[in-house]
């Protein structure tokens, strides 16, 4: 688990441009400390075995970080958007077990929460709402719950689909990304 937590911070070191790379620190010194700890998903039922122990969803979004990094290419992304891609994988699943505590499951609200995280530690800052609107859509077709009345947003644009296409490939319990 330490292990990943050092990979954490390492890719959050690499973020190259200034203004990115001040809103994920800004942003990662107000996340939940569950977030280093706990598994990626609380019944095991959508995500790969290596995933669902401690530490599980700090592996899980280095995972994210990994497939960003293997398509950008295919999608002709510049350095700046892939950047933009990866500040909001790192913080995609921040909030996944609740804004502040560990409520011990996922919060079908989680993609809201940690957009909501990454505007609140940057107030004014009109690229981290860049970066709220990838992360709040990054749950794809799967806008509905049993369990709530809300709705989450579709991804539309073409980063918002691709920080989608990234978690989604890094949670295929039929794919492995090795980190």
């Amino acid at each position: 688990m330490l292990y990943y937590n050092k990979l954490f911070y390492k890719e959050c070191q690499e973020i190259q441009n200034k203004e990115l790379h001040n809103i994920l620190q800004n942003t990662v010194y107000n996340i939940p400390g569950y977030f280093y700890i706990i598994p990626s998903s609380s019944s095991g039922k959508y995500h790969p075995a290596d995933e669902l122990s401690d530490g599980g969803l700090l592996l899980h979004t280095l995972k994210t970080v990994k497939v960003a990094e293997v398509l950008a290419p295919m999608y002709s992304l510049t350095d700046y958007e892939l950047e933009l891609c990866k500040v909001a994988l790192l913080l995609h699943d921040s909030c996944k077990s609740g804004k502040v505590t560990n409520c011990g499951h996922t919060e079908f609200l989680h993609p809201i929460f940690a957009a909501e995280l990454v505007v609140e530690s940057n107030p004014k800052n009109k690229i981290a709402k860049k970066v709220a609107k990838l992360i709040k859509t990054h749950m794809g077709i799967w806008t509905t719950s049993k369990y709530s009345k809300y709705k989450l947003q579709k991804p539309k644009t073409k980063l918002q689909k691709f920080v989608h296409l990234c978690d989604y490939v890094a949670s295929r319990k039929d794919f492995q990304v090795k980190i």
